[in-house]
């Protein structure tokens, strides 16, 4: 059974060798303690032992000298997996360490005590840094779910409303250093996600029972004990602060900006190859495209759900009996997909199940949505919804550059539309575009757990406005139209600048672009078992780069971030590129890449004379027949006529020197 206690065995006790509990929380008592708990400065024992006692002036040593053999103990509590009523710190401390019960007994046992800092950011709160990153209170992304969404949800809002009733009576004590230990709105969804994240995490299989009897023993938690464990907690931070491992490395090419940019063009992917990864290359005829509007007459807007499976129809323009926009009722699905896990003895045939709530292949879904929802693959399709374009010639565009582009897409009433596209400069990383996008169907739903994208942020969006084009992903701007977004990513590229992205396929289809230039990190890291089978960013990025990302679990992916993780695997392969071409011979000078010069020798029978068509007669003749030579040129009408020269001075020198001689 998982302990709290376990967690400060890692740490020195901080009363050091002069440590006299039987049974001590902390580690090694070797070295003496380097911090305490409480108030900084050590202060004078109270005079009575309930004074002592009280958590205001709580520390490891003070709970050691008050430890007498006449004095009545009983078990605090910092244990999150206990199956009965009772507390436990690990230490035994005295009874009188809870929270008086009278307004006199408070004020009878107070004391002078140090002020606490007037500014939580100023004494370098790690929390408080933390929770500038504003959560709501949805369970963060695990790799396997506990149980079931929804049941993590309840739990997790339980866990919530009895920290929160605990920490609301801290801020009501009248006790200033008791008060300095009351939490924020944002610290105290932090606190409540990281404790149920880890229980998720770290103990799968009895991830209920411990979260239950941990809400069970914050219902009966003393006040003091509390306050105990936000001290030791902030501890435990502290030296985790200390310890905390460096971010990792930025890509080293060993170029500069300008010459990785000169690099890039050799990982322009090949046309022809193009297709086979889902790249719409080439245009349809007319006839092409009203066989496909035909065969969608003829289905009447039948669609497979592309969640659940279910046949169900879709209305791009609502029915007009009741003004729906889909048939089938609500949609019960698994939002991971189903994969291996290990198979039990009684078991038989391989195992699958879903990553989202353990539920095996089969199951009724843990999540329930509105309506069905579809995609559109076919390219014929996708072009009688909006036409494809080719990327013209744009003079304006920025020369000797690279766009590292993601767009995020929601489900409407037409399919998977584009509802954020994202445009980022390469090798910089520079945000060059970023709006989110009207579609041309009515939405049924924003995808958020993939797009990233918060109702609230979407439809409060201001619209865009052409003198304002800074980015600002906290207030995005809104455009009219896919078209209106594409016509704005036009404006940016020409058709020779390579557009970078991880399958690019479905980000171009979206936008309906046929672009030349190409580079996709799926073709740059095949999978070794081959097409089908892909290499996903977020591997991609943990292996070459020691990135982590898209870690926002029901919070969706950010199109920034994976734009940018994109160009540093780029970036990673541009440098593999420039070693394997220096090898060979290349260099590169003035931003230029430059190939290696010859060699081999000459083939036979080469002369490094100069070419006859490269000797000018009118420069190299003898200075007397220069006149008469210039008077036959001009006098000859046809330039294929041979002509002769005749020397005033006779000497034939120019004559010689155009037979080589």
């Amino acid at each position: 059974m998982w302990s709290s206690s376990s967690v400060f065995k890692q740490y020195p006790c901080p009363a050091g060798e002069s440590c006299d509990l039987p049974d001590c929380i902390w580690g090694p008592h070797q070295q003496p303690a380097t911090q305490e708990f409480g108030n900084p400065a050590n202060r004078k024992a109270a005079q009575r032992p309930e004074e002592k006692a009280f958590v205001g002036s709580l520390t490891t040593r003070d709970i050691s000298k008050s430890s007498t053999p006449t004095t009545e103990t009983r078990k605090g509590t910092l244990s999150i997996g206990q199956s009965n009523s009772d507390v436990n710190i690990g230490v035994d401390k005295p009874a009188l360490i809870s929270r008086p019960k009278t307004k006199e007994a408070l004020s009878s046992i107070s004391r002078p005590v140090s002020p606490p800092p007037s500014s939580r950011k100023a004494s370098g709160s790690t929390s408080t840094a933390a929770s500038e990153k504003k959560e709501k209170l949805i369970p963060r992304k695990v790799t396997k779910d506990p149980v079931i969404f929804p049941k993590r949800i309840a739990l997790l809002k339980m866990l919530y409303k009895e920290m929160a009733r605990l920490n609301e009576q801290v801020s009501k004590t009248g006790d200033r250093d008791m008060e300095a230990e009351h939490l924020k709105e944002d610290e105290m969804i932090k606190l409540a996600l990281d404790e149920e994240q880890k229980l998720a995490r770290d103990h799968f299989a009895v991830y209920a029972n411990l979260l239950k009897n941990r809400i069970a023993a914050l219902k009966k938690m003393s006040l003091a004990v509390w306050v105990y464990e936000r001290k030791a907690s902030k501890f435990v931070e502290g030296q985790n602060a200390a310890n905390k491992v460096p971010p990792p490395d930025p890509v080293q090419t060993g170029l500069n900006p300008q010459e990785e940019l000169a690099v890039v063009p050799h990982l322009v992917c090949d046309q022809k190859d193009l297709d086979q990864f889902g790249y719409v290359t080439r245009g349809f005829t007319e006839e092409e495209l009203a066989a496909t509007r035909k065969g969608l007459e003829s289905a009447s807007h039948w669609e497979q759900c592309d969640r659940c499976g279910t046949r169900f129809q879709a209305f791009p323009d609502r029915r007009e009996e009741d003004g729906a926009l889909t048939t089938g009722g609500k949609c019960r699905y698994h939002w991971a997909r189903p994969s291996a896990v290990k198979k039990l003895k009684h078991e038989i045939g391989p195992q699958k199940r879903h990553a989202c709530c353990n539920g095996a292949v089969g199951s009724p879904g843990c999540v329930v949505h509105d309506t069905h929802v579809f995609k559109v693959n076919d390219e014929k399709r996708l072009w009688t919804i909006m036409p494809f374009a080719e990327t013209p010639d744009n003079p304006a565009a920025k020369p000797h550059t690279a766009i590292c582009f993601d767009c995020e897409m929601g489900y409407t009433s037409l399919g998977l539309e584009l509802l954020r596209l994202t445009a980022v400069s390469w090798p910089t990383h520079k945000p060059v575009l970023d709006v989110l996008v009207r579609p041309l169907g009515a939405i049924l739903d924003l995808n958020t757990r993939y797009s990233g994208i918060q109702p609230e942020q979407y439809f409060n969006a201001p619209p865009y406005d052409p003198k304002h084009t800074e980015v600002d992903p906290k207030n995005l701007q809104i455009v009219d139209s896919p078209a209106k977004a594409r016509e704005l990513f036009l404006s940016l590229i020409s058709k020779d600048t390579p557009l970078i992205g991880h399958a690019l396929e479905n980000d171009l289809n979206t936008i309906r672009l046929i672009h030349p230039t190409i580079i996709d990190t799926v073709i740059l890291f095949p999978h070794r078992n081959g097409l089908p089978y892909r290499h996903g960013l977020r591997a991609l990025a943990e292996k070459f780069l020691n990135w982590k990302i898209q870690q926002g679990g029901a919070s969706g992916h950010d199109s920034y971030e994976d734009a940018r993780a994109t160009g540093e695997l780029v970036r990673y392969q541009v440098g593999k590129e420039w070693r394997k071409l220096k090898e060979q011979g290349w260099t590169i000078h003035d931003g230029e890449l430059l190939p290696p010069l010859p060699t081999e020798a000459p083939p036979p029978g080469f002369s490094s004379a100069p070419a006859q068509s490269a000797v000018d007669p009118l420069v190299d003749a003898p200075v007397g027949a220069k006149q008469g030579l210039k008077r036959k040129i001009e006098e000859s009408d046809d330039e294929d006529e041979e002509f002769t020269v005749e020397f005033v001075d006779g000497s034939g020198a120019l004559e010689k020197l155009l037979r080589n001689e």
